[in-house]
């Protein structure tokens, strides 16, 4: 969730005016982030099902009913942000952020493979 002093895009794009943003975790909808999730153990490849993609709950929101019964997961977590952010308090907006770092890359290996000192040698021959 960030709030800032106004809605208008103006007001946000002034680089006079202040900006104030507060980001919260709301739990319950994706596994990396619930207060149930083990972090040193979680592998978002563990998960498994066009559901479960990104960690994302597979779970009953309060405006389900019958237009969202032939959702998808992820169709019912958008139609539920839209829903929240239409009722959401003056200066509140919700947003979904699926951040990502990668994992042990080609270079990480090589690196172990060889050796720190010979793997910094081989990144000076490449750059000269």
């Amino acid at each position: 969730m960030s709030q800032h002093p106004s809605n208008s895009l103006d007001s946000l794009l002034d680089p006079s005016k202040p900006k104030h943003f507060r980001i919260e975790n709301v739990p319950g909808f994706f596994s990396p982030a619930d207060y149930n999730t083990d972090p040193p153990t979680y592998h978002y490849s563990n998960a498994r099902g066009p559901s479960t993609v990104l960690g994302l709950l597979n779970r009953v929101y309060e405006i389900d009913g019958v237009d969202t019964l032939r959702l998808v997961q992820w169709q019912k977590f958008e139609t539920w942000l839209n829903h929240t952010n239409a009722n959401a308090p003056p200066n509140t907006v919700y947003k979904a952020l699926y951040l990502g770092r990668h994992g042990e890359g080609e270079h990480n290996v090589a690196e172990a493979k060889y050796g720190t000192p010979m793997w910094d040698v081989g990144l000076q021959v490449c750059t000269q």
